[in-house]
């Protein structure tokens, strides 16, 4: 069976990696996912990431489908905490405080209200 081409969400697609980049230490920086890992890292290093000049090599897995990519990306960033990235609880901190001057619900106004 044939697979178009920009379904890449089709569970049958084997085509994603989850990278791990670690610097010369072998301390873990950064966990991410993608299609190529080569030239995600080529665009790391063109966007200024802060952790780019201290990569020293990367650890793949692959290649899964999206689903399973997205899930073992999540689940590596959670248990073993890079020290660059968006983490799920960095992102849950960041969404926090992008959410704490909004209103949450009905707020009772005066003193007297209900």
């Amino acid at each position: 069976m044939s697979i178009p081409r920009g379904d890449y969400r089709n569970p049958e697609r084997r085509e994603h990696f989850v990278y791990r980049v670690y610097d010369s230490r072998d301390r873990l920086l950064y966990v991410g996912c993608t299609m190529r890992p080569g030239r995600r890292m080529r665009q790391h290093r063109a966007n200024l990431a802060s952790w780019a000049p201290l990569a020293h090599h990367m650890r793949m897995t692959g290649p899964l489908n999206y689903d399973d990519a997205r899930a073992l990306e999540k689940r590596q960033q959670e248990e073993l905490g890079p020290a660059y990235g968006m983490t799920p609880a960095r992102w849950s901190v960041v969404n926090g405080r992008a959410n704490a001057g909004r209103r949450r619900g009905p707020r009772a106004v005066g003193a007297g209200a209900a």
